[in-house]
Protein backbone atom coordinates (compact mmCIF):
# COMPACT_ATOMS: atom_id res chain seq x y z
CA UNK A 1 0.00 0.00 0.00
CA UNK A 2 1.33 3.41 -0.90
CA UNK A 3 1.13 6.51 1.23
CA UNK A 4 -1.41 9.16 0.27
CA UNK A 5 -0.07 12.13 -1.64
CA UNK A 6 0.50 15.26 0.45
CA UNK A 7 -2.12 17.94 0.22
CA UNK A 8 -1.24 20.69 -2.26
CA UNK A 9 0.14 23.81 -0.67
CA UNK A 10 -2.09 26.88 -0.76
CA UNK A 11 0.85 29.19 -0.05
CA UNK A 12 1.42 32.01 -2.52
CA UNK A 13 5.08 32.11 -1.53
CA UNK A 14 7.41 29.29 -0.48
CA UNK A 15 7.74 29.88 3.29
CA UNK A 16 11.38 28.79 3.52
CA UNK A 17 12.37 31.08 0.66
CA UNK A 18 10.52 33.85 2.48
CA UNK A 19 12.59 33.15 5.63
CA UNK A 20 15.82 33.62 3.67
CA UNK A 21 14.58 36.84 2.02
CA UNK A 22 13.26 38.22 5.33
CA UNK A 23 16.58 37.42 7.07
CA UNK A 24 18.52 39.24 4.36
CA UNK A 25 16.20 42.28 4.49
CA UNK A 26 16.45 42.48 8.29
CA UNK A 27 20.25 42.21 8.22
CA UNK A 28 20.75 44.70 5.39
CA UNK A 29 18.17 47.12 6.78
CA UNK A 30 19.72 47.07 10.23
CA UNK A 31 23.22 47.62 8.89
CA UNK A 32 22.04 50.42 6.59
CA UNK A 33 20.16 52.03 9.48
CA UNK A 34 23.20 51.78 11.70
CA UNK A 35 25.35 53.44 9.06
CA UNK A 36 22.82 56.25 8.58
CA UNK A 37 21.94 56.83 12.24
CA UNK A 38 25.01 55.40 13.94
CA UNK A 39 23.06 52.95 16.10
CA UNK A 40 25.24 49.96 16.92
CA UNK A 41 22.44 48.60 19.12
CA UNK A 42 20.14 48.41 16.09
CA UNK A 43 22.86 46.85 13.95
CA UNK A 44 23.57 44.21 16.59
CA UNK A 45 19.89 43.37 17.00
CA UNK A 46 19.41 43.05 13.26
CA UNK A 47 22.44 40.77 12.86
CA UNK A 48 21.32 38.55 15.76
CA UNK A 49 17.77 38.39 14.37
CA UNK A 50 19.08 37.55 10.90
CA UNK A 51 21.35 34.86 12.36
CA UNK A 52 18.43 33.21 14.16
CA UNK A 53 16.38 33.42 10.96
CA UNK A 54 19.32 31.91 9.06
CA UNK A 55 19.36 29.01 11.50
CA UNK A 56 15.58 28.62 11.13
CA UNK A 57 16.02 28.52 7.34
CA UNK A 58 18.76 25.86 7.51
CA UNK A 59 16.77 23.79 10.01
CA UNK A 60 13.52 24.25 8.10
CA UNK A 61 11.97 25.55 11.32
CA UNK A 62 9.11 27.87 10.43
CA UNK A 63 7.99 28.09 14.07
CA UNK A 64 11.21 29.85 15.06
CA UNK A 65 10.98 32.15 12.04
CA UNK A 66 7.37 32.94 12.99
CA UNK A 67 8.44 33.75 16.56
CA UNK A 68 11.23 36.08 15.41
CA UNK A 69 8.88 37.86 12.99
CA UNK A 70 6.29 38.34 15.76
CA UNK A 71 8.87 39.71 18.19
CA UNK A 72 10.21 42.09 15.55
CA UNK A 73 6.68 43.17 14.61
CA UNK A 74 6.06 44.04 18.27
CA UNK A 75 9.34 45.98 18.50
CA UNK A 76 8.58 47.91 15.33
CA UNK A 77 5.02 48.62 16.52
CA UNK A 78 6.42 50.13 19.72
CA UNK A 79 8.93 52.19 17.73
CA UNK A 80 6.19 53.41 15.40
CA UNK A 81 3.99 54.39 18.35
CA UNK A 82 6.90 56.25 19.94
CA UNK A 83 8.31 58.03 16.87
CA UNK A 84 5.21 58.26 14.64
CA UNK A 85 7.60 57.78 11.69
CA UNK A 86 6.48 55.42 8.97
CA UNK A 87 10.06 54.97 7.80
CA UNK A 88 11.60 52.72 8.98
CA UNK A 89 9.39 51.47 11.84
CA UNK A 90 6.07 51.35 9.96
CA UNK A 91 7.55 49.68 6.89
CA UNK A 92 9.36 47.09 9.01
CA UNK A 93 6.20 46.48 11.04
CA UNK A 94 4.28 45.65 7.86
CA UNK A 95 7.18 43.54 6.53
CA UNK A 96 7.38 41.58 9.79
CA UNK A 97 3.60 41.05 9.96
CA UNK A 98 3.49 39.80 6.36
CA UNK A 99 6.50 37.55 7.02
CA UNK A 100 4.80 36.10 10.11
CA UNK A 101 1.65 35.41 8.08
CA UNK A 102 3.68 33.65 5.40
CA UNK A 103 5.56 31.56 7.96
CA UNK A 104 2.26 30.55 9.58
CA UNK A 105 0.79 29.60 6.22
CA UNK A 106 -1.89 32.31 6.15
CA UNK A 107 -0.54 33.86 2.96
Amino acid sequence: ASLPAPAPSMALVDPLTAVAVYAALIALGGLAGAKAAGSMKSAGASVVSAAVLGWAYCAGNLQVAFGVACVLAAVFAMRLAKTKKVMPAGVLLVLSAVAAAIFKGVI
